[in-house]
């Protein structure tokens, strides 16, 4: 049954590379006569489309998955938005936002009623051509074009959330494999993901970047292949990064990557190298190494990590009055997270602002629900789309919800947790 072509099926596909290959088609000041943007125009018909297929598919008996905690907390929030419309437009008021959320709940729910396996990744990967050579071009060639870009323009780090999420889907495809797409062309793909990363100059997109591909690294590495080629990809991440004053030069474009924080950056990606070349020739002699103890040190060593990034953003301003090259590199690091985070609200903020205490409280329960699903899922198959959650879920954290990033993240937390074999209404397994 989960390999049958249907029309639901194609019709997934067909959304996802809708949504992927249009994710700016609004340019910056395309409105309705509503006053709402295309963009959003674009979810609501998606939900809309959604509802017919869940009409149908009820009518032809078909069975979908039971509801769930996560499900009622999204109704309940669903509910919300739609009276906040109606009040809204009594007052006279722009309901801009809150049809925008009542879209992207109602898609949620009607998407992920009855998810299909669908090549995920390699959608991303294909489809992310389009707004990433827009973005290079605007960067590398000519900064004032903004052709079927201009909604990530709209304000400052706009980009960042929809590129992270295509570097995923790029960096799933070539850890992952695929029957169709060689290696290359993720490798390639994933690459230019990572320089339009870059070239945001945005550091905490920069951070979070390389915070997912060694989530990629911890939730896809069941086999000693996929360990070896997510290594590959954060290889290839840091000898970009290490390279950006070089590009800089070349493209004669100020960068705020510093020539020395660049250099130590290579020692330290060369002194790593060399640790796992060590440890590895430890097992020549035909014995396969301990990747399962590897991991568990990646772990260890990314919890640390992160401690100390933290220290360094509670102490950037004592660490920008000392001197020495760690105390500036925190300082660099440190400083502008932090100074990213007192200037932009990101997604809790932005609801505190919309829906006051009680929106909070939803959204905090909805990100403490889904970390719950994540801990206790058992489905490792959709080991990088578990990544790409907590990557989009970690974002929100710094940057406000993106019209052009928040459907794709929908579509992908959809295929997360329920493709493949779930609990029908009737309490029995399927697959689909």
């Amino acid at each position: 049954m989960g390999k049958k072509i249907t029309l639901k099926r194609y019709a997934c596909v067909v959304l996802i590379l809708f949504l992927l290959v249009f994710p700016n088609s609004a340019q910056g000041g395309w409105k309705s006569p509503g006053g709402i943007s295309l963009r959003i125009w674009l979810v609501y018909l998606a939900t809309a489309a959604g509802g017919i297929f869940w009409i149908i598919g009820k009518r032809r008996g078909e069975i979908y998955r039971k509801m769930e905690a996560l499900d009622w907390l999204a109704g309940i929030f669903l509910i919300w938005n739609l009276i906040l419309i109606v009040v809204r437009s009594f007052h006279g008021e722009n309901s801009e936002s809150a049809l925008f959320a009542a879209a992207l709940t109602g898609f949620y729910l009607l998407f992920s009623a009855r998810m299909p396996r669908i090549p995920v990744y390699r959608l991303m990967a294909l489809c992310s051509v389009f707004p990433i050579v827009g973005l290079l071009w605007h960067f590398l060639l000519d900064e004032g074009f903004t052709f079927g870009i201009g909604l990530l323009f709209q304000e400052e780090g706009g980009a960042v959330p929809l590129v992270l999420l295509l570097t995923a889907g790029s960096a799933a495809g070539y850890i992952l494999g695929d029957e169709i797409l060689p290696p290359w062309i993720y490798l390639v793909t994933a690459a230019a993901d990572f320089l339009t990363l870059f070239l945001t100059q945005n550091i905490p997109g920069v951070v979070l970047g390389l915070s997912g591909l060694v989530l990629l690294l911890l939730y896809t590495g069941t086999t000693p292949d996929r360990i070896q080629r997510a290594l590959q990809l954060l290889l290839l991440y840091a000898l970009l990064l290490s390279n950006m004053p070089l590009l800089a030069m070349l493209w004669n474009r100020e960068l705020v990557y510093s020539m020395e924080g660049c250099v130590y950056l290579e020692l330290v990606t060369a002194l790593a190298c060399a640790c796992f070349f060590f440890w590895r020739d430890k097992h020549r002699d035909g014995q396969e190494p301990e990747w399962k103890g590897f991991l568990q040190t990646v772990r260890g060593l990314a919890a640390g990590a992160a401690a100390l990034l933290f220290l360094m953003i509670l102490h950037a301003e004592r660490l920008a009055a000392m001197e020495g090259v760690f105390a500036r590199i925190g300082a660099f690091l440190g400083g502008g997270i932090r100074d990213w985070c007192r200037e932009h609200g990101g997604t809790f903020s932005d609801t505190l602002a919309g829906y006051g205490a009680v929106g909070v409280f939803l959204l905090a329960a909805a990100v403490l629900l889904t970390a719950d699903k994540i801990r206790t899922s058992k489905k490792k198959e959709n080991g990088w789309l578990y990544a790409a959650v907590i990557l989009y879920i970690a974002q929100s954290f710094v940057f406000s919800q993106q019209t052009a990033a928040a459907p794709v993240f929908v579509c992908l937390a959809a295929a997360a947790f329920y493709s493949g074999e779930y609990t029908t209404e009737n309490g029995e397994r399927t697959e689909w």
